[in-house]
């Protein structure tokens, strides 16, 4: 009897090393871009620090390079190398070339330090998110899709608050144009993802983790004015 050849199995590790490998260069380009942003002058400034100095673009940054991997723990990996190196290269860079001169030292040690930390935690969630996007049941490829684009709302709901009305040097038309693409462009981006899977699971998905982000978020700037006061 002739035997029947074993089904070959395309390696995954050399793809995820790949991944992991692009993660170096991807974060670094983010901190870059986020110091360039802040160096442009006026309305469009302020526009592009909140779509660039942000979790916004390194959190979606995270999820693109998870969705890309074979493995949870390599995508949760990559999430949290992305996130990292665009922290540490954003605050390295203002130390260096000081785009914040009023920014003491004591100020880049804090806030690289914090962000790094919500980096280590962040970055692998969006990786996470990233990677259930492409694998698992419809129902959990839906849910991830509206999570991972909740969480970029969140950024858009918090740019539309009046708290954040400084950013855009007072200008509401702005600070509305930025808030309405930071959470529209997410839930079309969930929704195409889902399609042909299940769109209200991650529309559900999507407002929740909105509601609850923003929630906590919120409460988290009223504590630390409160604090700072």
């Amino acid at each position: 009897m002739t035997p029947v050849p074993r089904e070959s199995k395309s390696p995954t590790r050399p793809a995820d090393a790949v991944v992991c490998a692009l993660a170096v260069p991807a974060g670094l380009a983010l901190g870059i871009v986020a110091l360039v942003a802040d160096t442009v002058p006026g309305q469009l400034g302020s526009i592009l620090s909140v779509a660039a100095s942000t979790g916004v673009a390194w959190g979606v940054g995270a999820g693109i390079l998870g969705a890309a991997c074979q493995r949870l723990l390599t995508a949760a990996c990559a999430g949290a190398l992305i996130m990292v190196l665009a922290v540490l290269t954003y605050y390295g860079g203002n130390a260096v070339v000081h785009i914040r001169p009023s920014a003491g030292s004591g100020y880049l040690v804090d806030k690289t330090g914090f962000w790094a930390m919500v980096a280590v935690v962040a970055g692998p969630a969006a990786g996470a998110l990233g990677w259930r996007i492409t694998h698992g049941t419809a129902l959990a490829k839906s849910l991830a899709a509206g999570v991972l684009g909740g969480l970029v709302v969140v950024q858009g709901l918090y740019a539309w608050s009046p708290t954040r009305s400084y950013m855009f040097g007072g200008d509401a038309t702005a600070r509305v144009w930025i808030s309405l693409l930071l959470i529209a462009a997410p839930l079309g981006g969930a929704l195409w993802v889902s399609r042909g899977l299940r769109p209200a699971a991650a529309f559900g998905s999507l407002v929740c983790t909105s509601a609850i982000g923003f929630f906590l978020w919120s409460t988290a700037q009223s504590l630390h004015l409160l604090r700072s006061w």
